[in-house]
């Protein structure tokens, strides 16, 4: 509808180190954060329209200390705590809106459930007009916030880590203990061991678990565009990783074979069973002398990762539920490429190169453009593959320095699949009609930027 939506976030920290003695440092952090979200929308259907503004605030403050003790030369404790307490809003606070939607401090005495918008604010179209227009609605500050919209979160946490080196190997052991106000405590094990087998040649292993609590989003700001749930459960990652780096005459080779399970994976306010990626990335860098007389070495970076993403359960558009069989994720492209070049040209002048590869990807079950979860559609769309080319020209001379980025050099038309449910479909005759396009348009065009630094 062309309205303008926010998502702001301020935030202040203090960090503090005092070194005890040579061997022994305490590292002090101190943050507050407080964000919103939301924005005005304007909705018709049917014979009716209401024009509503929405806003949710969360805010919370952290204190982490972390103990570092170097007890000899190869081996190193540390130690830390953390506790958190957050005041994360629940529903949008809403007037002007259809009766029981969100919250509306100001309409409460005259709503249904004492609480929210009262329905005032739907009007018939046909009679709003010039003597008597549709009024605006009420904006609401973070001090409206009534305490039954809020929930109060308190996370507590104490982690410690050895790392032990022995001749070419070296261990790290951690443990990280989580106590969370609404989701109980959980356990999580990091394991990694390291092998210089010569001084250019390292070999890792890297186990690590963790959890991620559901986004507030995910939990309560729900409504009839957007499905939450509160009794979301967190996701648990489990994580290994085996890498081997290289470092030749011009370039550093860095492989890593990688495995990840999750369990609880959230989608559409759900917990869906799990997911299983496998892959392979490949990160290599390089550095070799210039052809160009009295000129800095041509330097760049090569990446390449092959991801395959399976999921446990899909969603069927028809029916509206999660069904369990394991498919292809969806999103998730399997092949990219990204190469970046650095041409030094003299003294002055340098060009930067960068080119992005992304192969084509099956789309989220979710989405109701992929066929094999919408028995209602014949074709199945994809998020086809593209190429992208930015490119940098930079002039440095003494203190001044001045730079033209030039990005989608060739003009690329790209779409990539939508975000959230990306419900709205390319057909309305037979898609779910939702909020979220399901293929998101990229600027098709260049973007040029000019920028203009002089150091005094």
């Amino acid at each position: 509808t062309n309205t303008p939506w926010h998502h702001d976030s301020y935030q202040g920290y203090i960090e503090h180190e005092y070194q005890y003695n040579p061997q022994f440092t305490i590292n002090t952090q101190l943050v507050y954060r407080e964000n919103s979200v939301g924005g005005t929308w304007a909705e018709s259907f049917g014979d009716y329209l209401s024009i509503s503004d929405w806003n949710s605030y969360s805010d919370s403050w952290r204190t982490e200390q972390q103990y570092i003790y170097q007890l000899h030369d190869d081996l190193t404790l540390s130690a830390g705590v953390k506790y958190e307490q957050k005041s994360l809003a629940k529903l949008y606070m809403i007037c002007n809106y259809s009766d029981g939607g969100g919250v509306c401090p100001e309409q409460a005495l005259t709503s249904s459930n004492g609480q929210s918008s009262d329905g005032s604010g739907v009007r018939l179209i046909s009679a709003i007009g010039s003597v008597d227009p549709t009024p605006l609605p009420s904006s609401l500050a973070r001090s409206d916030i009534p305490s039954s919209n809020v929930q109060e979160v308190i996370d507590r946490g104490i982690f410690t880590e050895a790392i032990y080196d022995m001749n070419k190997w070296r261990f790290n052991v951690g443990v990280r203990w989580d106590d969370n106000s609404i989701y109980g405590e959980d356990v999580n094990p990091r394991v990694a061991t390291i092998y210089h087998w010569t001084a250019l040649t390292t070999f890792k292993v890297i186990y690590g678990e963790a959890f991620q609590e559901p986004s507030t989003k995910d939990l309560y700001g729900g409504f009839n565009g957007r499905a939450a749930n509160p009794d979301l459960k967190p996701e648990k990652a489990k994580n290994l990783e085996l890498i081997a780096i290289h470092q030749g005459e011009y370039f550093l080779h860095d492989v890593s074979l990688f495995a990840a399970n999750y369990d609880n994976a959230i989608a559409g306010a759900q917990n869906v069973g799990e997911r299983e990626i496998r892959g392979l990335e490949y990160r290599g860098s390089f550095n070799f002398n210039n052809p160009i007389h009295r000129s800095a070495k041509i330097s760049g970076n090569l990446y390449y990762t092959y991801t395959d993403a399976k999921s446990s359960q899909q969603y069927n558009n028809a029916t509206g539920l999660w069904e369990y069989g394991w498919d292809t994720q969806g999103d998730v492209a399997p092949h990219k490429v990204n190469v970046v070049l650095n041409v030094p040209l003299n003294r002055s002048w340098n060009v930067n190169i960068k080119t992005q590869w992304v192969s084509e990807r099956d789309l989220f079950s979710q989405n109701p453009l992929r066929a094999d979860s919408n028995p209602n559609r014949l074709h199945n769309r994809k998020a086809e593959a593209y190429t992208k080319v930015d490119a940098n020209l930079l002039y440095t001379r003494n203190q001044l320095q001045l730079g033209l980025k030039i990005e989608n050099v060739f003009e690329e038309d790209y779409l990539l699949p939508g975000v959230e449910s990306a419900a709205s479909g390319d057909d309305f005759t037979v898609d779910n009609d939702g909020f979220q396009n399901s293929l998101l348009p990229q600027i098709n065009e260049r973007v040029y930027n000019f920028t203009l630094r002089y150091a005094l």
